[in-house]
């Protein structure tokens, strides 16, 4: 190829043309074209020519590689995992890109564990993820509330406790009440919203107690009338407390 046609390509063309001939390394080092690569480029070219990340290194490529640079490159090329690691690329990792890199590599599951990833994941992404990786459930809290539901003695076997978003604990102890100290343990209190209150004490108003005045004090006429329907000994006097701390703050 002629030295004028490689100096006009732009930089994801010569990725193409060096991933066509791998004899073009050459050139490229004699008109310095390795410095016109940004993140995405190095990505591409390393997914299937991995021979070039000592340039990659050269050059800083490493650096400036951002989330989905990594995964798209891990899912084709594993081994880079140790560069991830050098340059602080889980760090950026979101739901998204937990989803993907384990669909296509799940024995990268310990780094998942080793930087949080499993925090991170939505339940959109879970459910897509379950489908390509079924034997990772085990770090899914929602499959471990069906599990536990199901079998309360399944409990012991969970380690994903401090992983329990608040709508986790809330469809838990809606029928496994007796979880309630796990809540405690793990701070789950402290992360329910106005509504998950509403729904659980609709179900078990024995923690009443555990609600805080200021999500009380959410509380639409809908949910207060709902919840002294049922459990009128109890919800009359909360909610007439709700009242007066309002028209005192009025």
């Amino acid at each position: 190829m002629a030295e004028r046609d490689l100096i006009k390509m732009t930089s994801a063309e010569l990725v193409e043309a060096l991933i066509k001939d791998n004899s073009l390394a050459s050139e490229f080092d004699r008109l310095d074209l390795w410095g016109k690569f940004d993140s995405s480029d190095w990505s591409n070219l390393l997914k299937s020519q991995p021979q070039f990340a000592d340039k990659c290194a050269e050059y800083n490529g490493w650096e400036k590689f951002d989330s989905s640079d990594w995964y798209y490159l891990l899912s084709f090329q594993p081994q880079f995992a140790d560069k991830c690691t050098k340059y602080k690329g889980w760090e950026k990792f979101d739901s998204f890109d937990w989803r993907d890199l384990l669909s296509a590599q799940h024995q990268l599951a310990d780094k998942c564990s080793e930087y949080n990833g499993w925090r991170k994941i939505r339940y959109s992404d879970w459910k897509n993820l379950l489908s390509s990786q079924p034997q990772l459930w085990i770090y899914c809290p929602k499959e471990w509330v069906n599990k536990i539901k199901e079998d309360p003695t399944k409990a012991n076997e969970c380690k994903c406790w401090g992983w329990f978003k608040p709508s986790d604990w809330r469809d838990l102890l809606s029928s496994q009440p007796q979880f309630a100290d796990k809540c405690s343990e793990y701070n789950g209190w402290k992360k329910f919203r106005y509504r998950g209150w509403s729904n659980l004490l609709s179900s078990q108003p024995q923690f009443a107690d555990k609600c805080p005045d200021k999500k009380y004090d959410q509380f639409s006429q809908e949910q207060w009338a709902e919840l002294e329907a049922k459990h009128p000994e109890i919800f009359k006097d909360k909610h007439m407390l709700s009242t007066l701390r309002k028209l005192a703050r009025d």
